[in-house]
């Protein structure tokens, strides 16, 4: 096999999955500009401040926030405009505008929604309009409420539909669909392995990877209703997590015979578990896994040095290091910037989907191969 050449071939499939992540990501997070709104409402506009905030245990009493504007700040826009919410954290929320009901999102009973990353938009009657006007939000959740990367805006019907669209194309649309292409790759894997001169466990512990990573990766869309609590939901969305980690770290046991990745893997996963029946309240649980992300750190750092020991040697190992430096050096932004409590604009799945739906089918592919 020529390993070099073959190097070549992924380090360019890797490149070419980053890139297009890394463009996704960007526009992921894009704000309108100044030409596209009337009015810009940042968090400390509010009454109070608006900005993302830990609420209080288990009261599910709705925070109010409350600004004002004048209809001469509408630039003669006020027959055909809307308010838009982008980012708001919050299981459920009402808009109000001069005390009338504009709309809502999510469950205000019993906050059984996932919003943080949504954009609504709420267009708004020329009739609701006065000289002076009252924008309360009333937003319940069960650990935070607030907004993160974005202002509250009053744009045009057009621009705010328009942006709500572009919004929910590179924010949902796109993550649905690398959720496909993780279920689809996991469904080949595991067709692969039915196939009688095929039969080879790394196929099912690969296949059970991608499987838990989809599921994680829906932590990053919007639900305005769940079947179940909100607790709950975060629970399988998180064990999801570590158990990709668990059978990541296990097929590298079995390709690379490495017991460490086997036991930093399984003691991840362990942890996770208990974190989520020792946890009493949500609060509880987000702080004790915000810290465990650690253990995802130290769990790719060890793949990372399993796979270079034997890198000049090993297609595989060159297939794992390559796509696993490339997730070191992102989720280390992401928890050094999350560590700091600030919110990283570009923290979106597509760079994991992206390395975590093409690695597998390396990897699978150059194992049939070498056979």
């Amino acid at each position: 096999m020529n390993l070099k050449k073959n190097t070549k071939l992924i380090i360019f499939i890797y490149l070419i999955m980053l890139a297009g992540g890394l463009v996704i990501s960007f526009f992921s997070g894009i704000v309108p500009d100044s030409k596209q709104y009337i009015i810009a409402f940042p968090p400390d506009s509010f009454t109070p401040d608006m900005g993302i905030q830990m609420v209080e245990l288990n009261d599910l009493q709705p925070y109010i926030y409350e600004t004002t504007f004048k209809r001469e700040q509408l630039q003669n826009h006020d027959g055909d405009i809307g308010i838009l919410i982008t980012r708001f954290t919050s299981s459920g929320y009402r808009l109000f505008l001069n005390d009338c009901l504009i709309g809502q999102k999510g469950s205000m009973e019993k906050g059984n929604a996932n919003l943080w990353n949504d954009a609504s938009f709420f267009g708004i009657s020329s009739t609701k309009i006065d000289d002076e006007n009252v924008i309360r939000i009333e937003s319940i959740a069960d650990y935070k409420t607030g907004l993160t990367t974005h202002p509250i805006y009053v744009m045009t019907t057009d621009h705010g539909l328009a942006f709500q669209r572009w919004f929910a194309f590179f924010n949902s649309d796109i993550i649905h669909i690398g959720i496909g292409f993780l279920v689809l790759g996991a469904i080949l894997l595991i067709i692969l392995n039915i196939m009688p001169d095929n039969r080879d466990r790394l196929l099912i512990y690969l296949s059970i990877a991608m499987i838990s990573m989809a599921v994680y990766i829906y932590d990053y869309t919007s639900f305005e209703y769940l079947p179940f609590s909100y607790f709950v939901y975060k629970k399988i969305i998180m064990i999801s997590f570590w158990v990709s980690s668990l059978f990541i770290g296990v097929s590298i046991y079995k390709l690379l015979k490495s017991k460490a990745a086997l036991l930093i893997s399984f003691i991840g996963f362990i942890g996770i578990v208990l974190i989520s029946f020792l946890s009493p309240t949500i609060i509880d649980f987000k702080k004790a896994y915000d810290i465990w992300y650690l253990s995802q750190i130290i769990n790719i750092i060890t793949w990372l040095i399993v796979s270079l020991r034997v890198y000049r040697k090993n297609i595989e190992a060159r297939i794992l290091f390559i796509g696993y430096f490339v997730l070191f050096i992102f989720a280390l932004i992401n928890f050094y910037v999350n560590s700091i409590g600030k919110i990283f604009s570009m923290n979106s799945p597509v760079i994991y989907i992206a390395v975590l739906s093409i690695m597998p089918l390396m990897l699978a592919y150059f194992d049939y191969t070498q056979k």
